[in-house]
């Protein structure tokens, strides 16, 4: 739309079935990843909608995608600006960036230099990615939202 860079990435893997949101939060399956299975948590205004969507990543990953061995890299407010918002508006970004490794018993399950800087390989498929952390955002849902705040 022009009228915000991130928001625009988050509708538009939305609007290609690769992302859903949660109140103020969005989970994407990124259409450029550097890794297999990378999901990305983005979220500006509330650190309970943000964490829970990182949850529910992290579950993905174990319980529907049995991926064990990942990175993950997290850009979070600075120190300043969290003790006084932290539960509530800050408008600062919560970013997580999460990626598999592969095969936790290979000597070859980190990333490397050139999936960084080089061509990347990625072998598995987008939307069942996001399908997997759909399936449990919906399995650990709360039956009665309206008791759970922060969820």
């Amino acid at each position: 739309t022009g009228g915000n860079y991130l928001e625009d990435i988050i509708d538009l893997h939305i609007a290609l079935g690769l992302g859903f949101k949660h109140k103020s939060s969005a989970v994407i399956v990124p259409i450029n990843p550097t890794k297999d299975r990378e999901i990305w948590v983005i979220g500006k205004d509330n650190i309970f909608d943000w964490s829970w969507l990182y949850f529910i990543s992290f579950r993905a990953y174990i319980e529907e995608l049995e991926v064990y061995c990942f990175s993950q890299g997290m850009a979070l407010p600075s120190s300043q600006i969290a003790p006084s918002t932290i539960f509530g508006e800050s408008g600062e970004l919560l970013i997580v960036k999460m990626g598999a490794r592969g095969d936790c018993t290979s000597p070859y399950n980190d990333v490397s230099s050139l999936e960084l800087y080089s061509i990347n390989s990625i072998s598995t498929d987008y939307y069942e990615t996001i399908a997997a952390v759909h399936r449990t955002y919906e399995n650990y849902k709360p039956k009665n939202p309206e008791k759970y705040e922060g969820v």
